[in-house]
């Protein structure tokens, strides 16, 4: 699950939810949401509903955090008050997928002071990992990397994949508590060493955090790690691409991707960015394009031996649709906006597969179109992305170093496309729930 952002706050009687700012309308809201507004728990349940219903049994589920709304006074939302959200959220995925394990990562609103993840031990670790103490390895070395910083290592049911769950929020340019860190709670060295005891044990592994490095594709200047940061987490990534099956992110609220590239050109790591539970705008000043969302919620096949995406089937909800339908006494319909092997028309999602769909996309500007109708979870399919804006996307999803960003970004002002040699354009994924599926 990525990105719901519950509002407890949210009623579909008239009155006014916090998240919506003042942009409540004077007809009210919507039973299952609204797209100025954060989730109410209407929505939140219709979206583990539909998981059930779309997979009742899956392996493993991914649970990449933002579970508060966007109310940024900490007087309003405090610790015990994102304590007791994540702990309703936590009450309601258990009930819903009794027996399956989750692999939950700490979202920058999973806190207060919003985005003030401390890189040290802290007492809300504590308490968090003993909410999600039914989850997470009970042995010394993740117990104390997880009250130390939040982050933990765990080997995948009915597989050798291990899986490695970042607190990446400690790398995010709006942390005031780290920006003068060198390794933030250790985990720079500790995810080096795990990549590096995967190589040695011949496994592969899957990464999960909830803040990807690079740049917005919405917005022409909005990066997320400090830069140091965000150069030593690629190194990292390149240095140890062998080991790495598939990453999963969210943070965006959109349906995205990032590639990273070797010297030679080649792509050797792909990060899936999942789309959110939330439908609520972004407040953002100088995002590019539609700054809302359709709920949405994903199925992945994966390898259980390579831990390489096969497939991405994702489901959304029409919310307007929905509200009405609602309204009506009618259950919404949550509907598959693609299956990404027939959509992109590739034989798998895995990072190659990606790669050779980048071409395409760059030199089609229908095809791009697909990919940009599904940016947002098909909120405004007939949206289009002009010049400027598609290559805002392109340079994001293939320049994940800052200055490689900037003279992409560049080259398009001088109004020469900013393609490079065997660099493909790409984009797919999402989360909601990354609920994995094993696929013989």
């Amino acid at each position: 699950m990525t990105d719901q952002h519950w509002d407890p706050t949210y009623t579909s009687s008239g009155n006014k939810a916090l998240s919506c700012g003042d942009s409540t309308p004077e007809t009210g809201l919507g039973p299952l949401g609204d797209y100025r507004c954060d989730a109410p728990w209407t929505l939140i349940m219709e979206s583990l509903n539909a998981m059930k219903d779309i997979k009742s049994d899956p392996d493993f589920i991914i649970w990449t955090g933002d579970n508060t709304p966007h109310i940024w006074d900490e007087n309003i939302l405090n610790l015990d008050q994102v304590k007791m959200i994540i702990g309703n959220l936590t009450e309601a995925l258990d009930d819903t997928f009794p027996d399956i394990t989750v692999y939950p990562a700490i979202g920058n609103h999973d806190w207060s002071p919003k985005n003030q993840l401390p890189p040290h031990e802290h007492f809300f670790y504590g308490n968090l990992s003993e909410m999600w103490k039914m989850w997470l390895p009970n042995d010394q070395e993740n117990v104390e990397t997880f009250v130390k910083g939040g982050y933990f290592s765990m080997k995948a049911p009915s597989s050798d994949l291990q899986m490695l769950v970042l607190n990446t929020n400690l790398y995010y340019e709006s942390n005031n508590l780290t920006k003068n860190e060198e390794d933030p709670a250790g985990q720079f060295k500790w995810l080096e060493d795990k990549l590096s005891a995967a190589k040695s044990a011949s496994q592969k592994v899957v990464l999960v955090g909830h803040i990807a490095p690079g740049m917005f594709e919405k917005h022409r200047s909005k990066y997320w790690f400090y830069p140091n940061f965000n150069k030593r987490f690629n190194d990292i990534l390149r240095s140890h691409s062998s080991v790495i099956g598939s990453a999963h992110f969210s943070h965006h609220h959109t349906d995205s991707l990032r590639l990273l590239y070797s010297e030679n050109g080649e792509a050797i790591v792909s990060l899936l960015l999942a789309p959110a539970v939330t439908p609520w705008e972004t407040t953002l000043a100088g995002v590019i394009g539609g700054a809302a969302n359709n709920p949405s919620i994903r199925l992945i096949e994966y390898d259980r031996t390579t831990g390489e995406v096969l497939d991405i089937h994702q489901h959304y909800l029409n919310l307007t649709e929905a509200n009405i339908r609602k309204e009506n006494g009618q259950d919404p319909v949550w509907e598959l906006a693609y299956k990404g092997t027939e959509y992109f028309q590739t034989d798998d999602m895995g990072t190659a597969s990606l790669n050779a769909i980048a071409q395409k996309m760059v030199a089609d500007d229908e095809y791009f179109q697909k990919y940009y109708s599904i940016n947002g979870v098909l909120y405004d399919p007939e949206e289009t992305c002009t010049f400027e804006c598609k290559y805002i996307h392109y340079c994001a999803i293939t320049e994940v170093e800052y200055d490689g960003y900037e003279g992409c970004v560049n080259r398009l002002n001088n109004n020469s496309v900013p393609c490079k040699p065997q660099v493909y354009l790409t984009i797919l994924s999402a989360i909601i729930a990354i609920t994995m599926q094993y696929k013989s």
